[in-house]
């Protein structure tokens, strides 16, 4: 009787992730992390042709960069643990690369952290 009660809330967990990684799903995140990645390439590009400080336009596209990678990885390891529905090397291959995205993300974090300003990380891309 007890075993019944605690696999119910289970049940329910699962089916909320099946529904929330459905297939729809995973192609709206996708494809909203793809539209932040390539806003984000589109500021940087117009960011650096103003006549202001192209600091604020790197930061931006920084931000709406790492959000979109963000979205990729989530959905597709999220997709691909919770979507039953998928063939499995095509879950394998969803896992492996939204690990892979998000690593990428957090070593791309970890650069901006440890020299201490995105200036710095500027200072990498040479101004223009």
């Amino acid at each position: 009787m007890q075993v019944r009660e605690m696999q119910q809330p289970i049940e329910q967990i699962d089916g909320i992730f099946e529904k929330l990684f459905s297939k729809t799903l995973i192609v709206v995140g996708i494809l909203v992390g793809i539209l932040l990645i390539w806003i984000g390439s589109i500021v940087t590009t117009f960011g650096t042709m103003t006549s202001g400080s192209s600091l604020d336009a790197y930061k931006a596209s920084i931000v709406l960069s790492s959000l979109g990678i963000a979205a990729m990885g989530v959905f597709l390891v999220g997709g691909g643990v919770a979507n039953k529905n998928i063939d499995k090397y095509v879950r394998l291959a969803m896992i492996i690369g939204g690990v892979l995205l998000l690593t990428g993300l957090f070593s791309i974090a970890t650069l901006g952290l440890s020299s201490g300003s995105i200036s710095s990380l500027s200072s990498l891309f040479g101004s223009y």
